[in-house]
């Protein structure tokens, strides 16, 4: 036999929900639906009450598609555009305090 076998064991009905070796089920399609319609209701909503904005405000703006934060900033979805150095003020402005940047190094995955 020449090529590659390929043998799949699971202990439950999802398990392998997404796998590259068949198609997605109807049945996996409507699961993945389902969570991705619900975390995008809550996404919805957190930035419909966050930015004291109506729900269908939201979702007119949120079609996916890319936005630059000067058209964020006019929608009323950022409050400023800046860097790290404009939120440091930002963050020390808002607690009063001096904030303190630490940088963290993360190990290659390679």
């Amino acid at each position: 036999m020449e090529g590659v076998a390929y043998n799949e064991f699971t202990t439950g009905t999802f398990k392998n929900l997404g796998t590259p070796t068949r198609p997605v089920t109807k049945d996996e399609k409507a699961l993945l639906e389902r969570d991705i319609n619900e975390v995008f209701e809550n996404f919805i909503t957190a930035v419909s009450l966050g930015r004291q904005m109506t729900i269908e405000r939201v979702r007119s703006l949120a079609d996916g598609s890319s936005m630059t934060g000067i058209r964020a900033k006019q929608e009323g979805l950022i409050d400023a555009i800046g860097g790290i150095e404009e939120a440091r003020i930002y963050i020390e402005n808002k607690i009063g305090v001096p904030a303190v940047l630490c940088e963290f190094d993360t190990e290659s995955f390679f």
